[in-house]
């Protein structure tokens, strides 16, 4: 149940202090990726985003921010129109405050404020620990579970043009994507597509994180492909083509927590119907880190 000792606040991009109690809460929540968290790095997704900044509602208690829940714009082709959303992109609980209903409150809150600003949609992927309150509280649709494979071979092709849905990036948002991180980038020009790679922990993998056409190079300073000694490489999405290749799921007991792609229609039905069938999901799209 929710409690009337605490404020609701907007985030305040403005406000330096308001970042360093992000930060303070994200150590606090999670002390062992403490070094994972600055002010300089969500900075970089909440205003520095060309598609606009972060809306997000945060709960104080005394002064001290106790609850945070945070969503990016994003842009999705649907059926041929370019169409404006949200990816939720963090919810985080200090543990003496949990059960008291802040999370759903501060969701709430910025769904309600993001449709009135013309936002039609929210996109995530959540884990097994939040997945359930999405779907408990609110109208999210569950799309699916994420592939998660691993292989070699020919290359995993772009197959958004023949996905009604997909991630929209034109050139200023994918030059800003793709500054976040020191990409490996692949330009396969008999293909026509650019190539965005890292390298994961887990064994020198390459983490395949997205495949994009030919018409966004002038956007991306293109560099030569430093990992291409490495013969696996880690998809991690859904509706790519992996038949040209030789890929095969993780195994379960390998795996992180699953990744399950939810979707929330903020306009009430408005909106064509999302499925695992009709959508194209990368890496690039939702992974933050």
């Amino acid at each position: 149940m929710f409690h009337d000792c605490y404020d609701i606040l907007q985030f305040n991009v403005n406000d330096y202090h308001t970042f360093e109690k992000i930060v303070q809460l994200q150590r606090i929540v999670y002390p062992a990726r403490s070094q994972d968290f600055s002010i300089n790095g969500f900075r970089l997704w909440y205003c520095k985003n060309p598609m606009g900044p972060v809306i997000s509602f945060n709960a104080f208690y005394k002064d001290e921010m106790v609850a945070h829940y945070a969503c990016v714009p994003i842009k999705m082709m649907m059926k041929g129109r370019i169409v404006d959303g949200l990816l939720d992109m963090s919810t985080v609980t200090h543990p003496a405050h949990r059960g008291r209903g802040l999370f759903r409150t501060l969701a709430q809150t910025t769904y309600s404020y993001a449709f009135k600003q013309g936002y039609e949609f929210v996109i995530g992927v959540a884990n097994a620990n939040s997945f359930p309150g999405y779907m408990k509280y609110f109208d999210f649709t569950f799309v699916s579970k994420l592939d998660v494979k691993f292989g070699y071979g020919a290359k995993i092709f772009d197959c958004a043009r023949e996905k009604p849905f997909y991630v929209y990036w034109d050139k200023v948002a994918l030059s800003w994507r793709a500054s976040i991180k020191a990409y490996s980038i692949h330009n396969d020009f008999l293909a026509g597509h650019l190539e965005f790679m890292r390298i994961s922990n887990f064994l020198g993998i390459k983490l395949i994180m997205g495949y994009y056409d030919k018409t966004l190079l002038e956007a991306i300073k293109v560099k030569g492909c430093r990992d291409i000694l490495r013969p696996l490489n880690l998809y991690i999405g859904i509706g790519a083509d992996l038949s040209k290749g030789h890929y095969f799921n993780v195994p379960w007991f390998i795996k992180h927590s699953p990744f399950n792609l939810i979707f929330l229609d903020l306009t009430g039905g408005k909106l064509p119907t999302i499925s695992r069938d009709n959508v194209f999901f990368q890496l690039m799209d939702f992974d933050v880190a």
